[in-house]
């Protein structure tokens, strides 16, 4: 992952880790500044990228920065995890999915978050194949180390809705919003898409890889049975005929 520094919501700026990449047609950029929940996991955010313009008395005005903002439609957030389950595959296997194409940070000029997805990853995965150092914070002086016990990741609890009522968001980067009529001297911010040159045209999650390699493996089982089935009728029928 890539260190760049990004403004946050709040206004703070921040160094983060992160990934750029062009998934869909649409740019969408991960980044996590290496927190770590109650359960042991990695949290990472994701946001949508595009261009920030203002419409001015003499027309739409390129301010040169770019914002993110999350995804929102369930169908697209659940396709976008898709394209996170390829990029740990990739990270993993030293390999590169012809449906991601992984973009230089410097592409990125002034991002600013205005709203975001978030999700955890295993911490593993994080340290080992995304070569991100996770701080380890020291145990108290004087303290009793208790054994760990195994704990089930608990569904987590939506982050509050952020305003992004000044920001418009015309598609395929971002999901349109109302415009609100203006004064002809009044600056309104609002989202352009990036132009992409590639040719392909809810809710907190947690997502572990180790649970698409079962999918897989399930969906594989079931193809063999569906095989077999077919070779016996097949055997069957060679056996009528004689």
């Amino acid at each position: 992952m890539d260190r760049v520094s990004i403004l946050l919501e709040n206004g703070e700026r921040k160094e983060v880790y992160s990934i750029f990449y062009l998934y869909n047609s649409k740019y969408y950029f991960i980044y996590t500044d290496c927190e770590i929940d109650e359960n042991g996991y990695v949290v990472l955010h994701l946001v949508q990228v595009g261009k920030e313009t203002q419409n001015t008395a003499s027309g739409i005005v390129d301010t040169g920065n770019m914002v993110g903002i999350e995804i929102q439609t369930p169908d697209e957030w659940k396709s976008v995890q898709e394209s996170i389950t390829k990029i740990v595959d990739d990270k993993k296997n030293g390999t590169q999915s012809p449906e991601i194409q992984y973009l230089p940070i410097s592409m990125l000029t002034n991002l600013r978050i205005v709203s975001k997805k978030t999700f955890r990853l295993l911490k593993g995965i994080i340290t080992d194949d995304f070569k991100v150092p996770i701080p380890v914070e020291p145990a108290p002086e004087n303290s009793t180390i208790q054994p760990i016990q195994p704990v089930m990741p608990q569904p987590v609890v939506a982050p509050v809705p952020i305003d992004i009522s000044n920001i418009t968001a015309p598609t395929p980067l971002v999901q349109p919003t109302e415009v609100v009529p203006t004064q002809s001297n009044e600056q309104v911010s609002e989202v352009q898409p990036l132009e992409s040159n590639s040719n392909n045209d809810i809710n907190d999650v947690i997502i572990d890889y180790r649970a698409s390699f079962f999918e897989e493996q399930q969906k594989n089982i079931e193809l063999q049975a569906k095989v077999d089935e077919l070779t016996q009728k097949i055997e069957s029928i060679k056996n009528l005929i004689g």
